[in-house]
């Protein structure tokens, strides 16, 4: 493994929900600081499972941003008002790659609530 060539210094989550709840989509948003022209490769999993088996983006020395293509999941686990003690959460992992550099990984917890309709 040689020395680190780029950075994910942010991943956030959208998430938008079908007004019948019968589907939400989960978009990854990454931002990645790289110091050189290079692309990365990586995937992205749901509570362990590959939903985004394989990407490959192309990055720029220096700052950038980008969406993943979207997750779909079919009849979410959905978080409404009155759940207060039931919360649910779906486990999001992230891993890059770059030739000769060690993965670099980003794991959050999300919750699906009501508020996350689109109108």
């Amino acid at each position: 493994m040689s020395e680190i060539k780029f950075t994910l210094t942010d991943v956030e989550y959208l998430i938008d929900l079908r007004e019948d709840h019968s589907m939400v989509l989960i978009t990854p948003q990454l931002k990645v600081y790289s110091l050189i022209n290079q692309a990365l490769i990586g995937e992205v999993l749901l509570d362990g499972m590959d939903m985004i088996p394989s990407f490959k983006v192309n990055v720029k020395v220096g700052d950038n941003s980008f969406k993943l293509r979207p997750i779909k999941v079919f009849n979410p686990l959905i978080r409404h008002p009155e759940d207060d003690d039931k919360i649910k959460f779906y486990n999001m992992e992230l891993m890059l790659f770059a030739d000769y550099c060690p993965p670099q990984k980003h794991q959050r917890s999300i919750c699906i609530t009501t508020e996350h309709v689109t109108k």
